[in-house]
């Protein structure tokens, strides 16, 4: 995208003047152009610097993409809501997910009036073409998953479309339509542009289109950053009908390169979210006066959902020897590699990445006693509870203030440091150790391992020279390698390493499957292909099965629970890879320029991270400017109404187009509008609540909308209607429904012409002769015949209308008596 006009031009080169291309100096001036109290400022470090930033189809595996600020899902699942029936939140989806009873069809509305930035009404058809295409597609990142599940998918209408699955998955939406903090969900293509591309995996679908609220304005043609603009029409994004309007005119996400850059960038206020080494952390807080961490108290750091530690290549040889792979974890002392590289504020992955803390106590009582009793099948306990009180003896020894129980800060404990043992296990496999106490090989070569990890990741870049300090203390030979973040994905994928340091799977929720599930068999490649999942090519039937049979239990319940569990301990016998910590994230705010992050415990609205551009725009919405510094916005507070009369569009306070909105509507508005309606009765703060009546159609009446916003209708004669009270009323004025049921006068008849027979029968007993008995006999039980018929029509009739149980019981209670009377004239005349 070339902007040719002379504003963008000198936004530009002001831009590129303040970070000096290469992010070799930092510049306290902003771009003329764009005032600071515009722009949000975040961190690009997950990213390092795009090779090439002019490529945005990230449908494509292994090539990383800067344009990600730009889209939105259909659902988010929001961790820190506590009511469960909240934590599932629609933002491209108009509502809840439907399936069937066998769970092999699921149904998703969407959310009307959602556009593409570039003016066309995202539809059903976009969602359908996309899943059709990546499905068809060999090269793009989950065809395999699809192929997998998919057997059809067709939209319903033009807001609805239907996926039939092959197999039984209560939880498909978790898996491919849920942003859950940093795993992502199904990315949509716009039909409209994509459907007239030949070759989609060579599209590079630049400049982007997005459903999202913002859009890409500009980028570094080297890659450090890119700048994008809330779009105008914001309200017709997911994001901005679910949640509002984001605060930050501008999100500019920079790569600076090293970590003291970031640093020095956000003391002067250039920087308004980024992560340090755990080795800064202090140095971030004590140098900038605005600088907030993530968490009120220690260890101050986030700790993350996901495990990060060495993941073994299971298709090369020696890892693919689960002693092989013991030995190496036992050979680590992590309270050790805790205290020198983290200060002793990492999490634990104790029970692999499900002791995390955010369903940790979901599953404590299930794995501390199965820690405390697990074996390697020599009958060695290697599980070690007493870690977390070591790491917590020697912070107390700096003077750190710990401040509740130190396992639901850090973790229940983790593996045995044990070297004597790790040996045993490599000598059982034909291992030795030459003269200087190096270990080679059974067939007498040096043992030599070639560990990756990220460059720019800010732990796993950390981590990994720790682990093969111990590594190396225990006498292996090793190459490290820490990799620009594009090259480390794509070895990663291709199976190009003997061991990667990496975050294998991260667990938001209890639902092991939706985070587990890539490590099913149906995803192991060979080496030298994409990987899109099991990337370290390990294969365990007995684990693929309980996948399988997790697939069909609804998530998050007590079975599911059970065989996931059952699940990780497969996982842990086998160890594929050693997670020694949690993301353990020194994540610093800077108050000056923007404020309301949601910090740990005390604002905790929503999970602060940056490394998922989609997760973090809904923290946009509320981050609120402080004033501080100049800004060309007008900030307006937005609040939700409904609307109790029918609505024109109209241009509100802040210049957007709203409307036009029905009876029954709901919508975010400035407040100034949202409390002028108010004032003119024609909106509510609240949810109106109605009356509804049974009237009855005397007329055919069509279709109508009602005061409560649904649809009714249309009516015939007869018909009768539940409708709100205002409607009911409207159509009786007009004489086209009543109140009263025909049958109500039919039976008013009835009783009648009752009251006339039996005046008829007193009359005829005055004059009774015996000649005539057997004729008033039969008389009688023609009319007993009559009220019976009376009766049942009554009964029918109550069955369908409550209002006239009162008219039954009369009708019973005269039939008795007239039964009563009829049998006296009988018995008095024999």
């Amino acid at each position: 995208m070339r902007r040719r006009s002379f504003i963008i031009t000198v936004l530009t080169a002001s831009i590129i003047l303040w970070l000096a291309v290469s992010t070799t100096e930092l510049h306290g001036q902003l771009p003329p152009g764009i005032p600071r109290g515009d722009v949000v400022v975040v961190t690009a470090a997950e990213l390092g610097r795009i090779p090439n930033p002019e490529w945005g189809n990230i449908w494509v595996p292994g090539i990383p993409s800067g344009i990600t600020y730009i889209f939105e899902p259909f659902y988010y699942y929001n961790e820190t809501e506590s009511n469960p029936e909240k934590v599932l939140i629609p933002c491209l989806a108009a509502g809840l997910p439907e399936y069937s009873s066998d769970y092999t069809k699921l149904r998703i509305r969407i959310k009307e009036g959602i556009y593409w930035s570039d003016g066309v009404e995202f539809t059903s058809d976009d969602v359908v073409f996309t899943i059709q295409l990546i499905n068809k597609t060999d090269g793009f990142a989950g065809t395999s998953f699809w192929r997998r599940w998919l057997k059809n998918v067709y939209a319903e209408d033009k807001y609805t479309f239907i996926i039939e699955l092959k197999h039984p998955n209560p939880r498909f939406h978790l898996m491919q339509f849920t942003e859950i903090m940093a795993a992502g969900s199904l990315r949509i293509m716009p039909k409209h542009i994509w459907e007239r591309v030949e070759d989609p995996i060579r599209f590079p679908f630049f400049p982007p289109v997005s459903t999202g609220p913002y859009k890409l304005k500009d980028y570094d043609l080297n890659g450090y950053w890119f700048l994008f603009e809330r779009r105008e029409d914001w309200y017709r994004s997911g994001i901005g009908k679910t949640f509002g309007k984001p605060k930050p005119r501008y999100v500019l996400r920079v790569y600076y390169g090293p970590r003291e850059k970031e640093l020095i960038a956000q003391a002067k206020h250039e920087l308004d979210f980024m992560e340090v080494d755990v080795k800064l952390l202090q140095q971030a807080l004590t140098q900038n006066p605005y600088a907030a961490g993530y968490r009120i108290g220690w260890p101050i750091i986030r700790i993350d959902a996901g495990g990060h530690g060495p993941a073994y290549n299971c298709a090369k040889y020696p890892f693919n020897i689960t002693d092989v792979r013991w030995a190496l974890t036992l050979a680590i002392n992590i309270t050790e590699v805790d205290i020198v590289l983290f200060e002793g504020r990492a999490g634990i992955c104790t029970f692999d990445a499900v002791s995390n803390p955010f369903i940790r106590k979901i599953f404590l009582d299930l794995y501390l006693p199965w820690l405390r009793n697990f074996t390697l099948p020599d009958g060695y306990k290697p599980f070690d509870e007493t870690i977390p009180d070591r790491i917590a003896e020697w912070a107390k020894a700096q003077g750190y203030e710990i401040v509740g129980n130190i396992r639901d800060l850090i973790g229940d404990g983790w593996w045995r440091y044990d070297p004597k043992k790790a040996a045993e296990l490599l000598e059982r496999h034909g291992f030795r150790r030459d003269e200087n106490g190096m270990w080679r090989l059974p067939d007498g070569t040096p043992w030599k391992i070639n560990m990756i990890a990220s460059a720019d990741h800010p732990l796993l870049s950390v981590l990994i020279f720790g682990v093969a300090d111990q590594w190396r203390k225990f006498g292996i030979d090793l190459v490290v390698e820490t990799l620009p973040a594009a090259l480390m994905t794509k070895r990663w994928q291709l199976g190009d390493f003997d061991v990667a340091v990496v975050c294998p799977v991260a667990v938001q929720t209890a639902d092991i499957w939706r985070h587990y599930e890539g490590y099913h068999k149906t995803y192991y490649k060979p080496l030298g292909e994409v990987a899109t999942g099991d990337q370290n090519r390990w294969i365990n039937d007995e684990f693929s099965e309980l996948l399988d049979r997790l697939a069909g239990i609804p998530p998050f319940t007590p079975e599911s629970i059970r065989l996931g569990f059952e699940a990780i301990t497969i996982l842990v016998r086998d160890m594929p890879w050693t997670n020694l910590f949690f993301g353990s994230k020194a994540l610093i705010v800077d108050n000056y320029v923007w404020t309301n992050w949601p910090l740990y415990p005390t604002n905790w609205y929503w999970e602060m991270l940056y490394w998922n551009p989609v997760w973090t725009q809904v923290m946009f919405v509320y981050i609120r400017p402080t004033g501080n510094v100049p800004s060309s916005e007008l900030y307006v507070e937005y609040v939700k109404v409904w609307f109790i009369r029918d609505v024109p569009s109209f241009i509100g306070v802040d210049g957007a187009s709203y409307g036009p909105y029905k009876v029954g509507d709901s919508a975010i508005l400035p407040k100034n509008d949202a409390e002028r309606f108010i004032t003119e009765g024609l909106a509510s703060y609240t949810p109106p609540t109605y009356i509804y009546v049974t009237v009855y159609a005397e007329k055919n009446i069509p279709a109508f909308r009602g005061v409560d916003g649904r649809s009714y209708g249309p009516y015939k004669p007869g018909d009768a209607m539940v409708i709100p009270k205002d409607d009911a009323d409207r159509l009786v004025a007009e004489g086209l429904a009543t109140y009263t049921p025909a049958e109500i006068t039919e039976i008013a008849k009835t009783l009648s012409d009752i009251v006339k027979r039996i005046s008829n029968i007193e009359t005829s007993l005055s004059g009774l002769i015996p000649s005539i008995r057997t004729e008033l006999s039969n008389t009688i039980s023609s009319l007993e015949n009559s009220i019976t018929n009376l009766k049942n029509s009554v009964d029918t009739l109550s069955n369908q209308i409550p209002s006239i149980t009162t008219t039954t019981m009369a009708m019973n209670i005269i039939t008795i008596i007239l039964v009563i009377l009829a049998i006296i004239v009988i018995l008095r005349k024999k």
